[in-house]
């Protein structure tokens, strides 16, 4: 079976989208699925590192900004064009039996011309802020109305794959969470605040620990577009940090350390599958309500705080690191809600006959 990705990468966009494509895309060729990844902007280091995997790539035409604002400036070019230029590439790969859609800038109009092709589409979304043409909708976010927030969105027989149970991570992850329980390195910190991390709040977390007592070992990972790779480097070598960029290892990392600070979005549920306790900042607006509500539930510890303020940062590092009751709360809440099967599940529910998961 062939299996169809339509992800971007970038600086603006992030890596996140990208990654979590990777994970499925792993599980599916472990189901016997072969994947291609359609994209406009991918930086080289992960083309590279799809193609290690054994998944093939193929980049649509290049094209300058179109002048569009929002997430619609994502794609380079309009929905038209974009989705006529994947029926192309479509058809040179011989066809697929799923597209994956994992791109903010792609809607209902999108999945109208590329349904010519493609017949079966699974969106994977976080926003739920328009409408889909598609067969299955994945949302692995744990919001509070996670369960009727795709109404009037998709159409009434697709099938919603939704919550956390469903968080798409790599196959460590849950190869590591069935091991016996980790011996943490006590007094360690890891700091993953995202691979692209445009605004370098990576530097704000590192200045807030300057305010701190020394912890034991300090793990700092940000990835390979990173825009002060050079700066962060120095940050951490006149400190006696670990860096790491576009590591491989980053779920040893988070199995090793005894709390983090890290984003929102798929990283969190990294964490919280390992039972890693942590400090989540809000870095992009997108998700701002879900580690609201989450932090509310009590399944995070996301405090209200700018990711660029470094005294609040400071302050909230300390209450986690002075606070076993807590940092035990979230090691328990976090593996309870996050097993690390989402992607299997996804992919068992791709395999389902056209009946079980719409038309």
């Amino acid at each position: 079976m062939k299996l169809a990705f339509r992800v971007d990468a970038s600086v603006e966009i992030g890596l996140g989208h990208a990654m979590r494509c990777l994970a499925l895309a792993d599980e599916a060729q472990r189901a016997g699925f072969r994947s291609v990844f359609l994209h406009r902007q991918m930086p080289s280091k992960i083309r590279n590192q799809l193609a290690e995997h054994g998944h093939e790539t193929i980049a649509l035409p290049e094209a300058a900004p179109t002048g569009a604002t929002g997430y619609a400036s994502w794609l380079r070019v309009d929905q038209k064009t974009d989705a006529d230029d994947v029926v192309r590439a479509l058809e040179a790969f011989g066809g697929a039996d799923w597209l994956v859609c994992d791109h903010y800038g792609i809607d209902a109009e999108w999945e109208a011309v590329v349904r010519r092709q493609v017949e079966h589409i699974a969106v994977i979304d976080d926003l739920a802020n328009r409408p889909h043409l598609c067969s299955v909708v994945i949302d692995t976010n744990g919001y509070d109305d996670f369960e009727t927030r795709y109404d009037g969105l998709i159409p009434a027989q697709a099938a919603r794959l939704l919550g956390p149970e469903y968080a798409i991570l790599r196959g460590e992850f849950r190869h590591l969470r069935a091991q016996p329980a980790p011996q943490r390195e006590e007094g360690s910190l890891l700091v993953s605040i995202g691979g692209a991390d445009l605004p370098n709040y990576t530097r704000n977390v590192l200045n807030a620990l300057d305010r701190l007592p020394a912890f034991n070992q300090v793990d700092v990972v940000i990835g390979a577009v990173h825009p002060d790779i050079e700066g962060i480097r120095a940050k951490c070598a006149a400190h006696g940090y670990r860096l790491h960029v576009q590591t491989p290892r980053l779920a040893e990392l988070m199995l090793q350390a005894s709390m983090s600070v890290g984003a929102g979005g798929t990283s969190t549920a990294e964490r919280m599958c390992l039972g890693l306790p942590s400090l989540v900042l809000v870095v992009a607006e997108n998700q701002r309500q879900l580690v609201a509500e989450a932090g509310r539930r009590g399944d995070i510890f996301a405090p209200d705080i700018a990711p660029d303020n470094e005294a609040q940062i400071a302050q909230s590092v300390e209450r986690l690191r002075t606070d076993p009751s807590l940092r035990h709360h979230l090691a328990k809440r976090g593996q309870a809600l996050v097993d690390g099967l989402g992607a299997s599940r996804i992919v068992e529910a791709l395999k389902t006959s056209r009946k079980d998961v719409g038309a």
